[in-house]
């Protein structure tokens, strides 16, 4: 097993955990072309499944637990079983996608919550926690089953993978409850610095266990973990000590506790762009830190006082959300698939004009709305009253949507295309 080669059973799972992955980005890219649509020609008349509001929640949910969530799952059985097999798991990837399918249904037809990324209503956030629970009580079964055979590293690897992804439904089916992240809440007013950290330094974390995982493939891999996890320690204890709810974005450390989220594409770039030895490798680990140090400097600077009270309810948090979702996300995913699923999915996501369509497409259409919630806020009524400008920018969100659900079909196709070719070159 190579840096580029990972085992023939690893590189099936990322495969297959892939092609549910690439469905997924292909469905909810078109239903963000629908709700593009909606937002230029607000006069045609859709059916009522298809409004605006039931829309949104098939289009936002399907690129977190479909196209975002799933390449996790890839990453934890990883994690946790030595050479995880994917045939033990190819019935609970269809599971998932039919479960989330099940919902996106339940969505179109009006049973949503109106909590961003938390559309789940009982009983599909019941069942969504219990197809978590079902591949870890899989996990758990391989590892009684084959663990006497692995390593001391090995086992102490499983588990922690088994003990940090225990609590996930639970999790899920709590913070889904409407007592929970209310619309109106007392208690906030509104995210802090202190909650944007937080979920940022989530990402850290993910590329932490990248890194590690390469390193148990190749390890002569150099990474300076004590000064690495130094640095984490220091600034998860900063981030304890902030304050917690009722705090403003007048609060300087509130402030600083965004910027200083730029140490992070810097100390990372030294032992991410080792192990980027590919072309494609390398092309997917630039698009990953411009977009990180983009979104970074998008998001703090949009917190901060008199910039925030332009961006509350405007296309300029859309923008900010298509930075995280479309670029650094999506940057992160594809790069973990180039890693540590090997050549079968480089081949998926190598060809490079596909590649400048997507990043292109997203950043022509992040600095459009950009300019359209600045511009909104010195004339409030052009939206209502349909401004010849407004038609441009919905026109110019429609067209890269295209574009972006162009390229997703593009590796949606190459994943299936590759599958057999990949089986059997491998076996």
């Amino acid at each position: 097993m190579t840096p580029e080669n990972p085992s023939h059973s690893s590189s099936l799972l990322w495969l297959s955990t892939y092609r549910h992955a690439l469905v997924w980005l292909v469905a909810a890219n078109f239903f963000g072309i629908v709700l593009a649509i909606q937002l230029l020609w607000p006069e045609i008349q859709w059916p009522t499944w298809f409004s605006y509001g039931r829309v949104m929640p098939v289009h936002m949910n399907g690129q977190l637990y479909g196209w975002l969530a799933l390449p996790l799952i890839a990453l934890l059985l990883d994690w946790t079983l030595p050479s995880p097999s994917h045939k033990a798991f190819q019935p609970l990837l269809l599971l998932w996608s039919a479960v989330l399918g099940w919902a996106a249904i339940a969505w179109l037809s009006g049973r949503v919550s109106g909590k961003l990324f938390l559309d789940w209503t009982p009983p599909w956030a019941l069942t969504f926690a219990f197809v978590i629970y079902v591949f870890w009580c899989q996990m758990l079964r391989i590892c009684f089953q084959r663990g006497s055979s692995w390593s001391q590293s090995q086992r102490q690897q499983a588990f922690w993978g088994l003990l940090l992804s225990a609590p996930v439904g639970a999790l899920l089916v709590w913070a889904s409850r409407p007592t929970v992240y209310p619309a109106i809440n007392p208690q906030s007013g509104g995210a802090t610095g202190t909650a944007l950290l937080g979920s940022s330094l989530s990402v850290v974390f993910i590329l932490f266990a990248v890194l590690r995982l390469q390193q148990m493939r190749q390890p002569d891999l150099q990474v300076k973990w004590r000064s690495l996890l130094a640095f984490l320690g220091c600034h998860l204890i900063y981030f304890a000590l902030l304050k917690h709810g009722h705090s403003g974005n007048g609060d300087i450390f509130q402030q600083t506790g965004l910027f200083s989220l730029f140490t992070w594409p810097l100390l990372l770039r030294t032992p991410l762009g080792s192990i980027s030895t590919s072309p494609v490798l390398r092309r997917w680990y630039r698009a990953m830190g411009f977009w990180a140090l983009l979104l970074i400097l998008n998001g703090a600077m949009l917190f901060l006082p008199g910039w925030l009270d332009r961006a509350k309810f405007s296309n300029l948090l859309v923008a900010h959300a298509h930075l995280a979702m479309a670029g650094l996300a999506t940057s992160i995913v594809i790069y973990m698939a180039c890693l540590l699923g090997g050549k079968p999915l480089q081949s998926i996501f190598k060809n490079r004009i596909v590649f400048w369509v997507w990043h292109s497409s997203t950043l022509l259409m992040c600095l459009v709305l950009s300019w359209a919630g600045w511009k909104a806020f010195r004339e409030p009524g052009a939206f209502y009253e349909g401004a010849s400008w407004v038609q441009a920018v919905y026109g110019m969100r429609l067209f890269c949507g295209l574009l972006m659900l162009g390229a997703a079909i593009h590796y949606c196709w190459q994943s299936f295309a590759q599958e057999d070719n990949h089986e059997a070159s491998l076996g």
